[in-house]
């Protein structure tokens, strides 16, 4: 039920590349700033998550 989230800047090109790799994944999601801390899914193999559903970005405390 765990999908992915795609952050950071990168080429087009790369991040249709990635959502091809991991198509496979329950769903998979893009971050967009404009969204104010969401993520858009791009991709689902999940009856209850739809593509242009928004998730959370989880809160990450850094590294130890």
């Amino acid at each position: 039920s765990a999908g992915l989230i795609l952050s950071g800047k990168m080429p087009h090109w790369i991040l249709t590349g990635l959502v091809r790799a991991f198509q496979t994944l329950p769903w998979l999601a893009v971050y967009q700033p404009q969204l104010n801390g969401y993520a858009a899914i791009v991709a689902s193999r999940t009856s209850g998550v739809r593509a242009g559903d928004l998730v959370p970005m989880p809160i990450f405390t850094g590294m130890t």
